[in-house]
């Protein structure tokens, strides 16, 4: 089972970014000393121990020069600019990949619920002795159907049917328990549950080649 899991940047690295973009803005100029560790870690609300991680790290990008006995001076506005895109860089990166594991999830929690679905139709279908509300109905969209092409939500599909579509089979892909805005193709095979009632009506709502209101 795929975990979500946030993908974020250090702190320390965060600060050194802030930094960078305060040298890149003008807050500080080159060869200007920096505020030493204990006024940066209250200004920021860390341990001197992050800030230490930040500044050397600045340092070793050459945007900072550390002198001993003297203290921290800013060295490069250029090496700022160039710092602050690849963080840039770094964060959409990272964004794309929380946006990712958050669908990942959706997916996993999504097809669950499906494959809950699809065991109940499938020990209701193996022990009734005639068509019930719980078995599904397949029915394939014919070429010339009017419907093809429009959404499940557009068609207003189980309003006009009282069908549900519980799976659409397209080709080797199977899409289990399709959201409002799945499209219906022609080819697909539709496997819907509803009383005889509502099976006749969705038949013939799929198949009928005149236009669709």
């Amino acid at each position: 089972m795929v975990r979500s899991k946030r993908v974020s940047l250090p702190v320390y690295r965060k600060i050194a970014v802030n930094i960078a973009q305060d040298i890149l803005g003008g807050k500080y100029v080159e060869g200007q000393k920096l505020s030493g560790r204990t006024v940066l870690s209250s200004q920021y609300g860390v341990s001197p121990e992050t800030i230490r991680k930040a500044v050397h790290l600045l340092q070793d990008v050459d945007i900072l020069d550390i002198k001993k006995n003297s203290g921290v001076w800013i060295r490069s506005v250029k090496k700022a600019a160039e710092f602050v895109r690849q963080n840039q860089e770094m964060q959409s990166v990272a964004d794309v990949k929380n946006e990712l594991f958050a669908w990942m999830q959706r997916q996993i929690g999504e097809t669950a619920v499906a494959m809950e679905k699809m065991l109940f139709l499938i020990n209701a279908s193996g022990s009734a002795k005639k068509a019930t509300p719980f078995v599904p109905y397949e029915i394939v969209m014919p070429p010339n159907s009017k419907i093809a092409g429009r959404t499940i939500s557009d068609l207003n599909f189980w309003h006009k049917t009282g069908a549900t579509i519980i799976a659409i089979d397209r080709g080797d892909q199977t899409i289990l328990s399709p959201g409002p805005y799945s499209s219906l193709l022609s080819g697909d095979i539709l496997y819907i549950v509803g009383d005889e009632q509502a099976l006749y009506s969705a038949s013939h709502f799929i198949t009928d080649t005149n236009d669709i209101a």
